[in-house]
């Protein structure tokens, strides 16, 4: 019996970080390719000042059973990246990574295993955090969530969203959904977020399942520059923040912010204020902080785009499974 997918594309998309895509690459070297089933790596370079053809083409590549192709897209904006990336693209399976991963030798072949089980689910892989240095003291699990880390859930769980940095979408779905939204995830300077999480959440709200394959691992490498108190406490407030202004966008939107007073949320933020700062670890006290900062400040943007635009009467009922966990970067 043939296999259900025949060809695969690791798509990639990268701006000015030749030595983080540097490792990125050569972590690729050593990956298993299935029997039966072609596999490239699309690299869509997203306006790097120093072109990314002729940087690769400089450093030569070793494997004839990988082919490596480049794709332009010069607007900033990896929703635009990914967008140009899975123009034209003619296989059957997309892997999503990024280019501060690296690959376990296996993490395709596995990941191509379980889809046979169901060829029209999509996958997410297992995300582990690497650092260039020893992480420091008050890092803590949380932090690591904050970097895509995937929380410790059973294989085969299912989910209500998909990390771009570790997930398989058969192209047939892909097609079903259409392309990301433009204005969300990271734009130039601004590090913006949830693009892969509206995304998946619309394949979820077509009727594809969303599992979770603990097999198909790859490593996040986080460099000592990224490590840095503020960095992440802004990315929890920024994070909290936009799915916030999601969840009340969708109009099948999640029961976790449902109805839920803006004057709940901001009593909720004095409640943690309160709490003893000792019975958190490292940083989770301000994590949890910035995090309800977030919530609330996504509530009142909420409140104002609705007195500009008021809701539709006849919303259909909440169907995209609340029961299910989400891998999301947000705690």
């Amino acid at each position: 019996m043939p296999p259900a997918f025949s060809s695969a594309a690791i798509l990639i998309c990268t701006r000015d970080r030749p030595e983080s895509l540097q490792r990125t690459l050569r972590s690729l070297e050593s990956l298993e390719i299935p029997a039966g089933c072609r596999v490239k790596v699309r690299l869509v370079d997203n306006g790097s000042r120093v072109p990314l053809a002729g940087w690769l083409e400089e450093r030569g590549w070793p494997r004839t059973d990988l082919p490596v192709e480049v794709v332009s897209e010069p607007r900033a904006g990896k929703s635009a990246a990914l967008n140009r990336g899975l123009r034209g693209l003619d296989a059957d399976l997309v892997a999503f990574s990024d280019d501060d991963m690296e690959f376990h030798p296996r993490w395709l072949s596995s990941a191509l295993e379980r889809l046979e089980e169901n060829p029209a689910q999509a996958l997410q892989g297992h995300i582990e955090i690497r650092s260039t240095l020893p992480l420091p003291a008050w890092f803590t699990p949380r932090c690591a969530l904050l970097f895509g880390a995937t929380p410790d859930l059973p294989d085969r769980a299912g989910l209500r969203g998909l990390a771009g940095g570790n997930s398989f979408v058969p192209r047939t779905q892909i097609e079903r959904i259409g392309p990301f939204r433009e204005d969300l995830g990271p734009q130039g300077r601004r590090l913006g977020y949830s693009e892969d999480m509206e995304w998946s959440g619309r394949l979820l709200q077509a009727g594809v399942p969303l599992c979770f394959c603990r097999q198909a691992v790859n490593y996040h490498l986080v460099g000592a520059d990224r490590v840095r108190r503020g960095v992440l406490l802004r990315r929890q407030f920024d994070q909290s923040r936009t799915e916030t202004l999601l969840d009340g966008a969708r109009p099948t939107g999640s029961r976790r912010w449902k109805d839920q007073a803006l004057f709940g949320e901001v009593r909720g933020l004095a409640g943690a204020l309160l709490k003893p700062r000792r019975s958190f670890l490292g940083l989770d006290y301000g994590l949890e902080l910035a995090a309800r900062l977030g919530r609330v400040w996504g509530l009142v943007q909420r409140r104002l785009e609705s007195l500009k635009d008021p809701p539709r009467e006849g919303t259909p009922p909440n169907s995209s499974g609340d029961e299910l966990p989400v891998i999301a970067k947000n705690p």
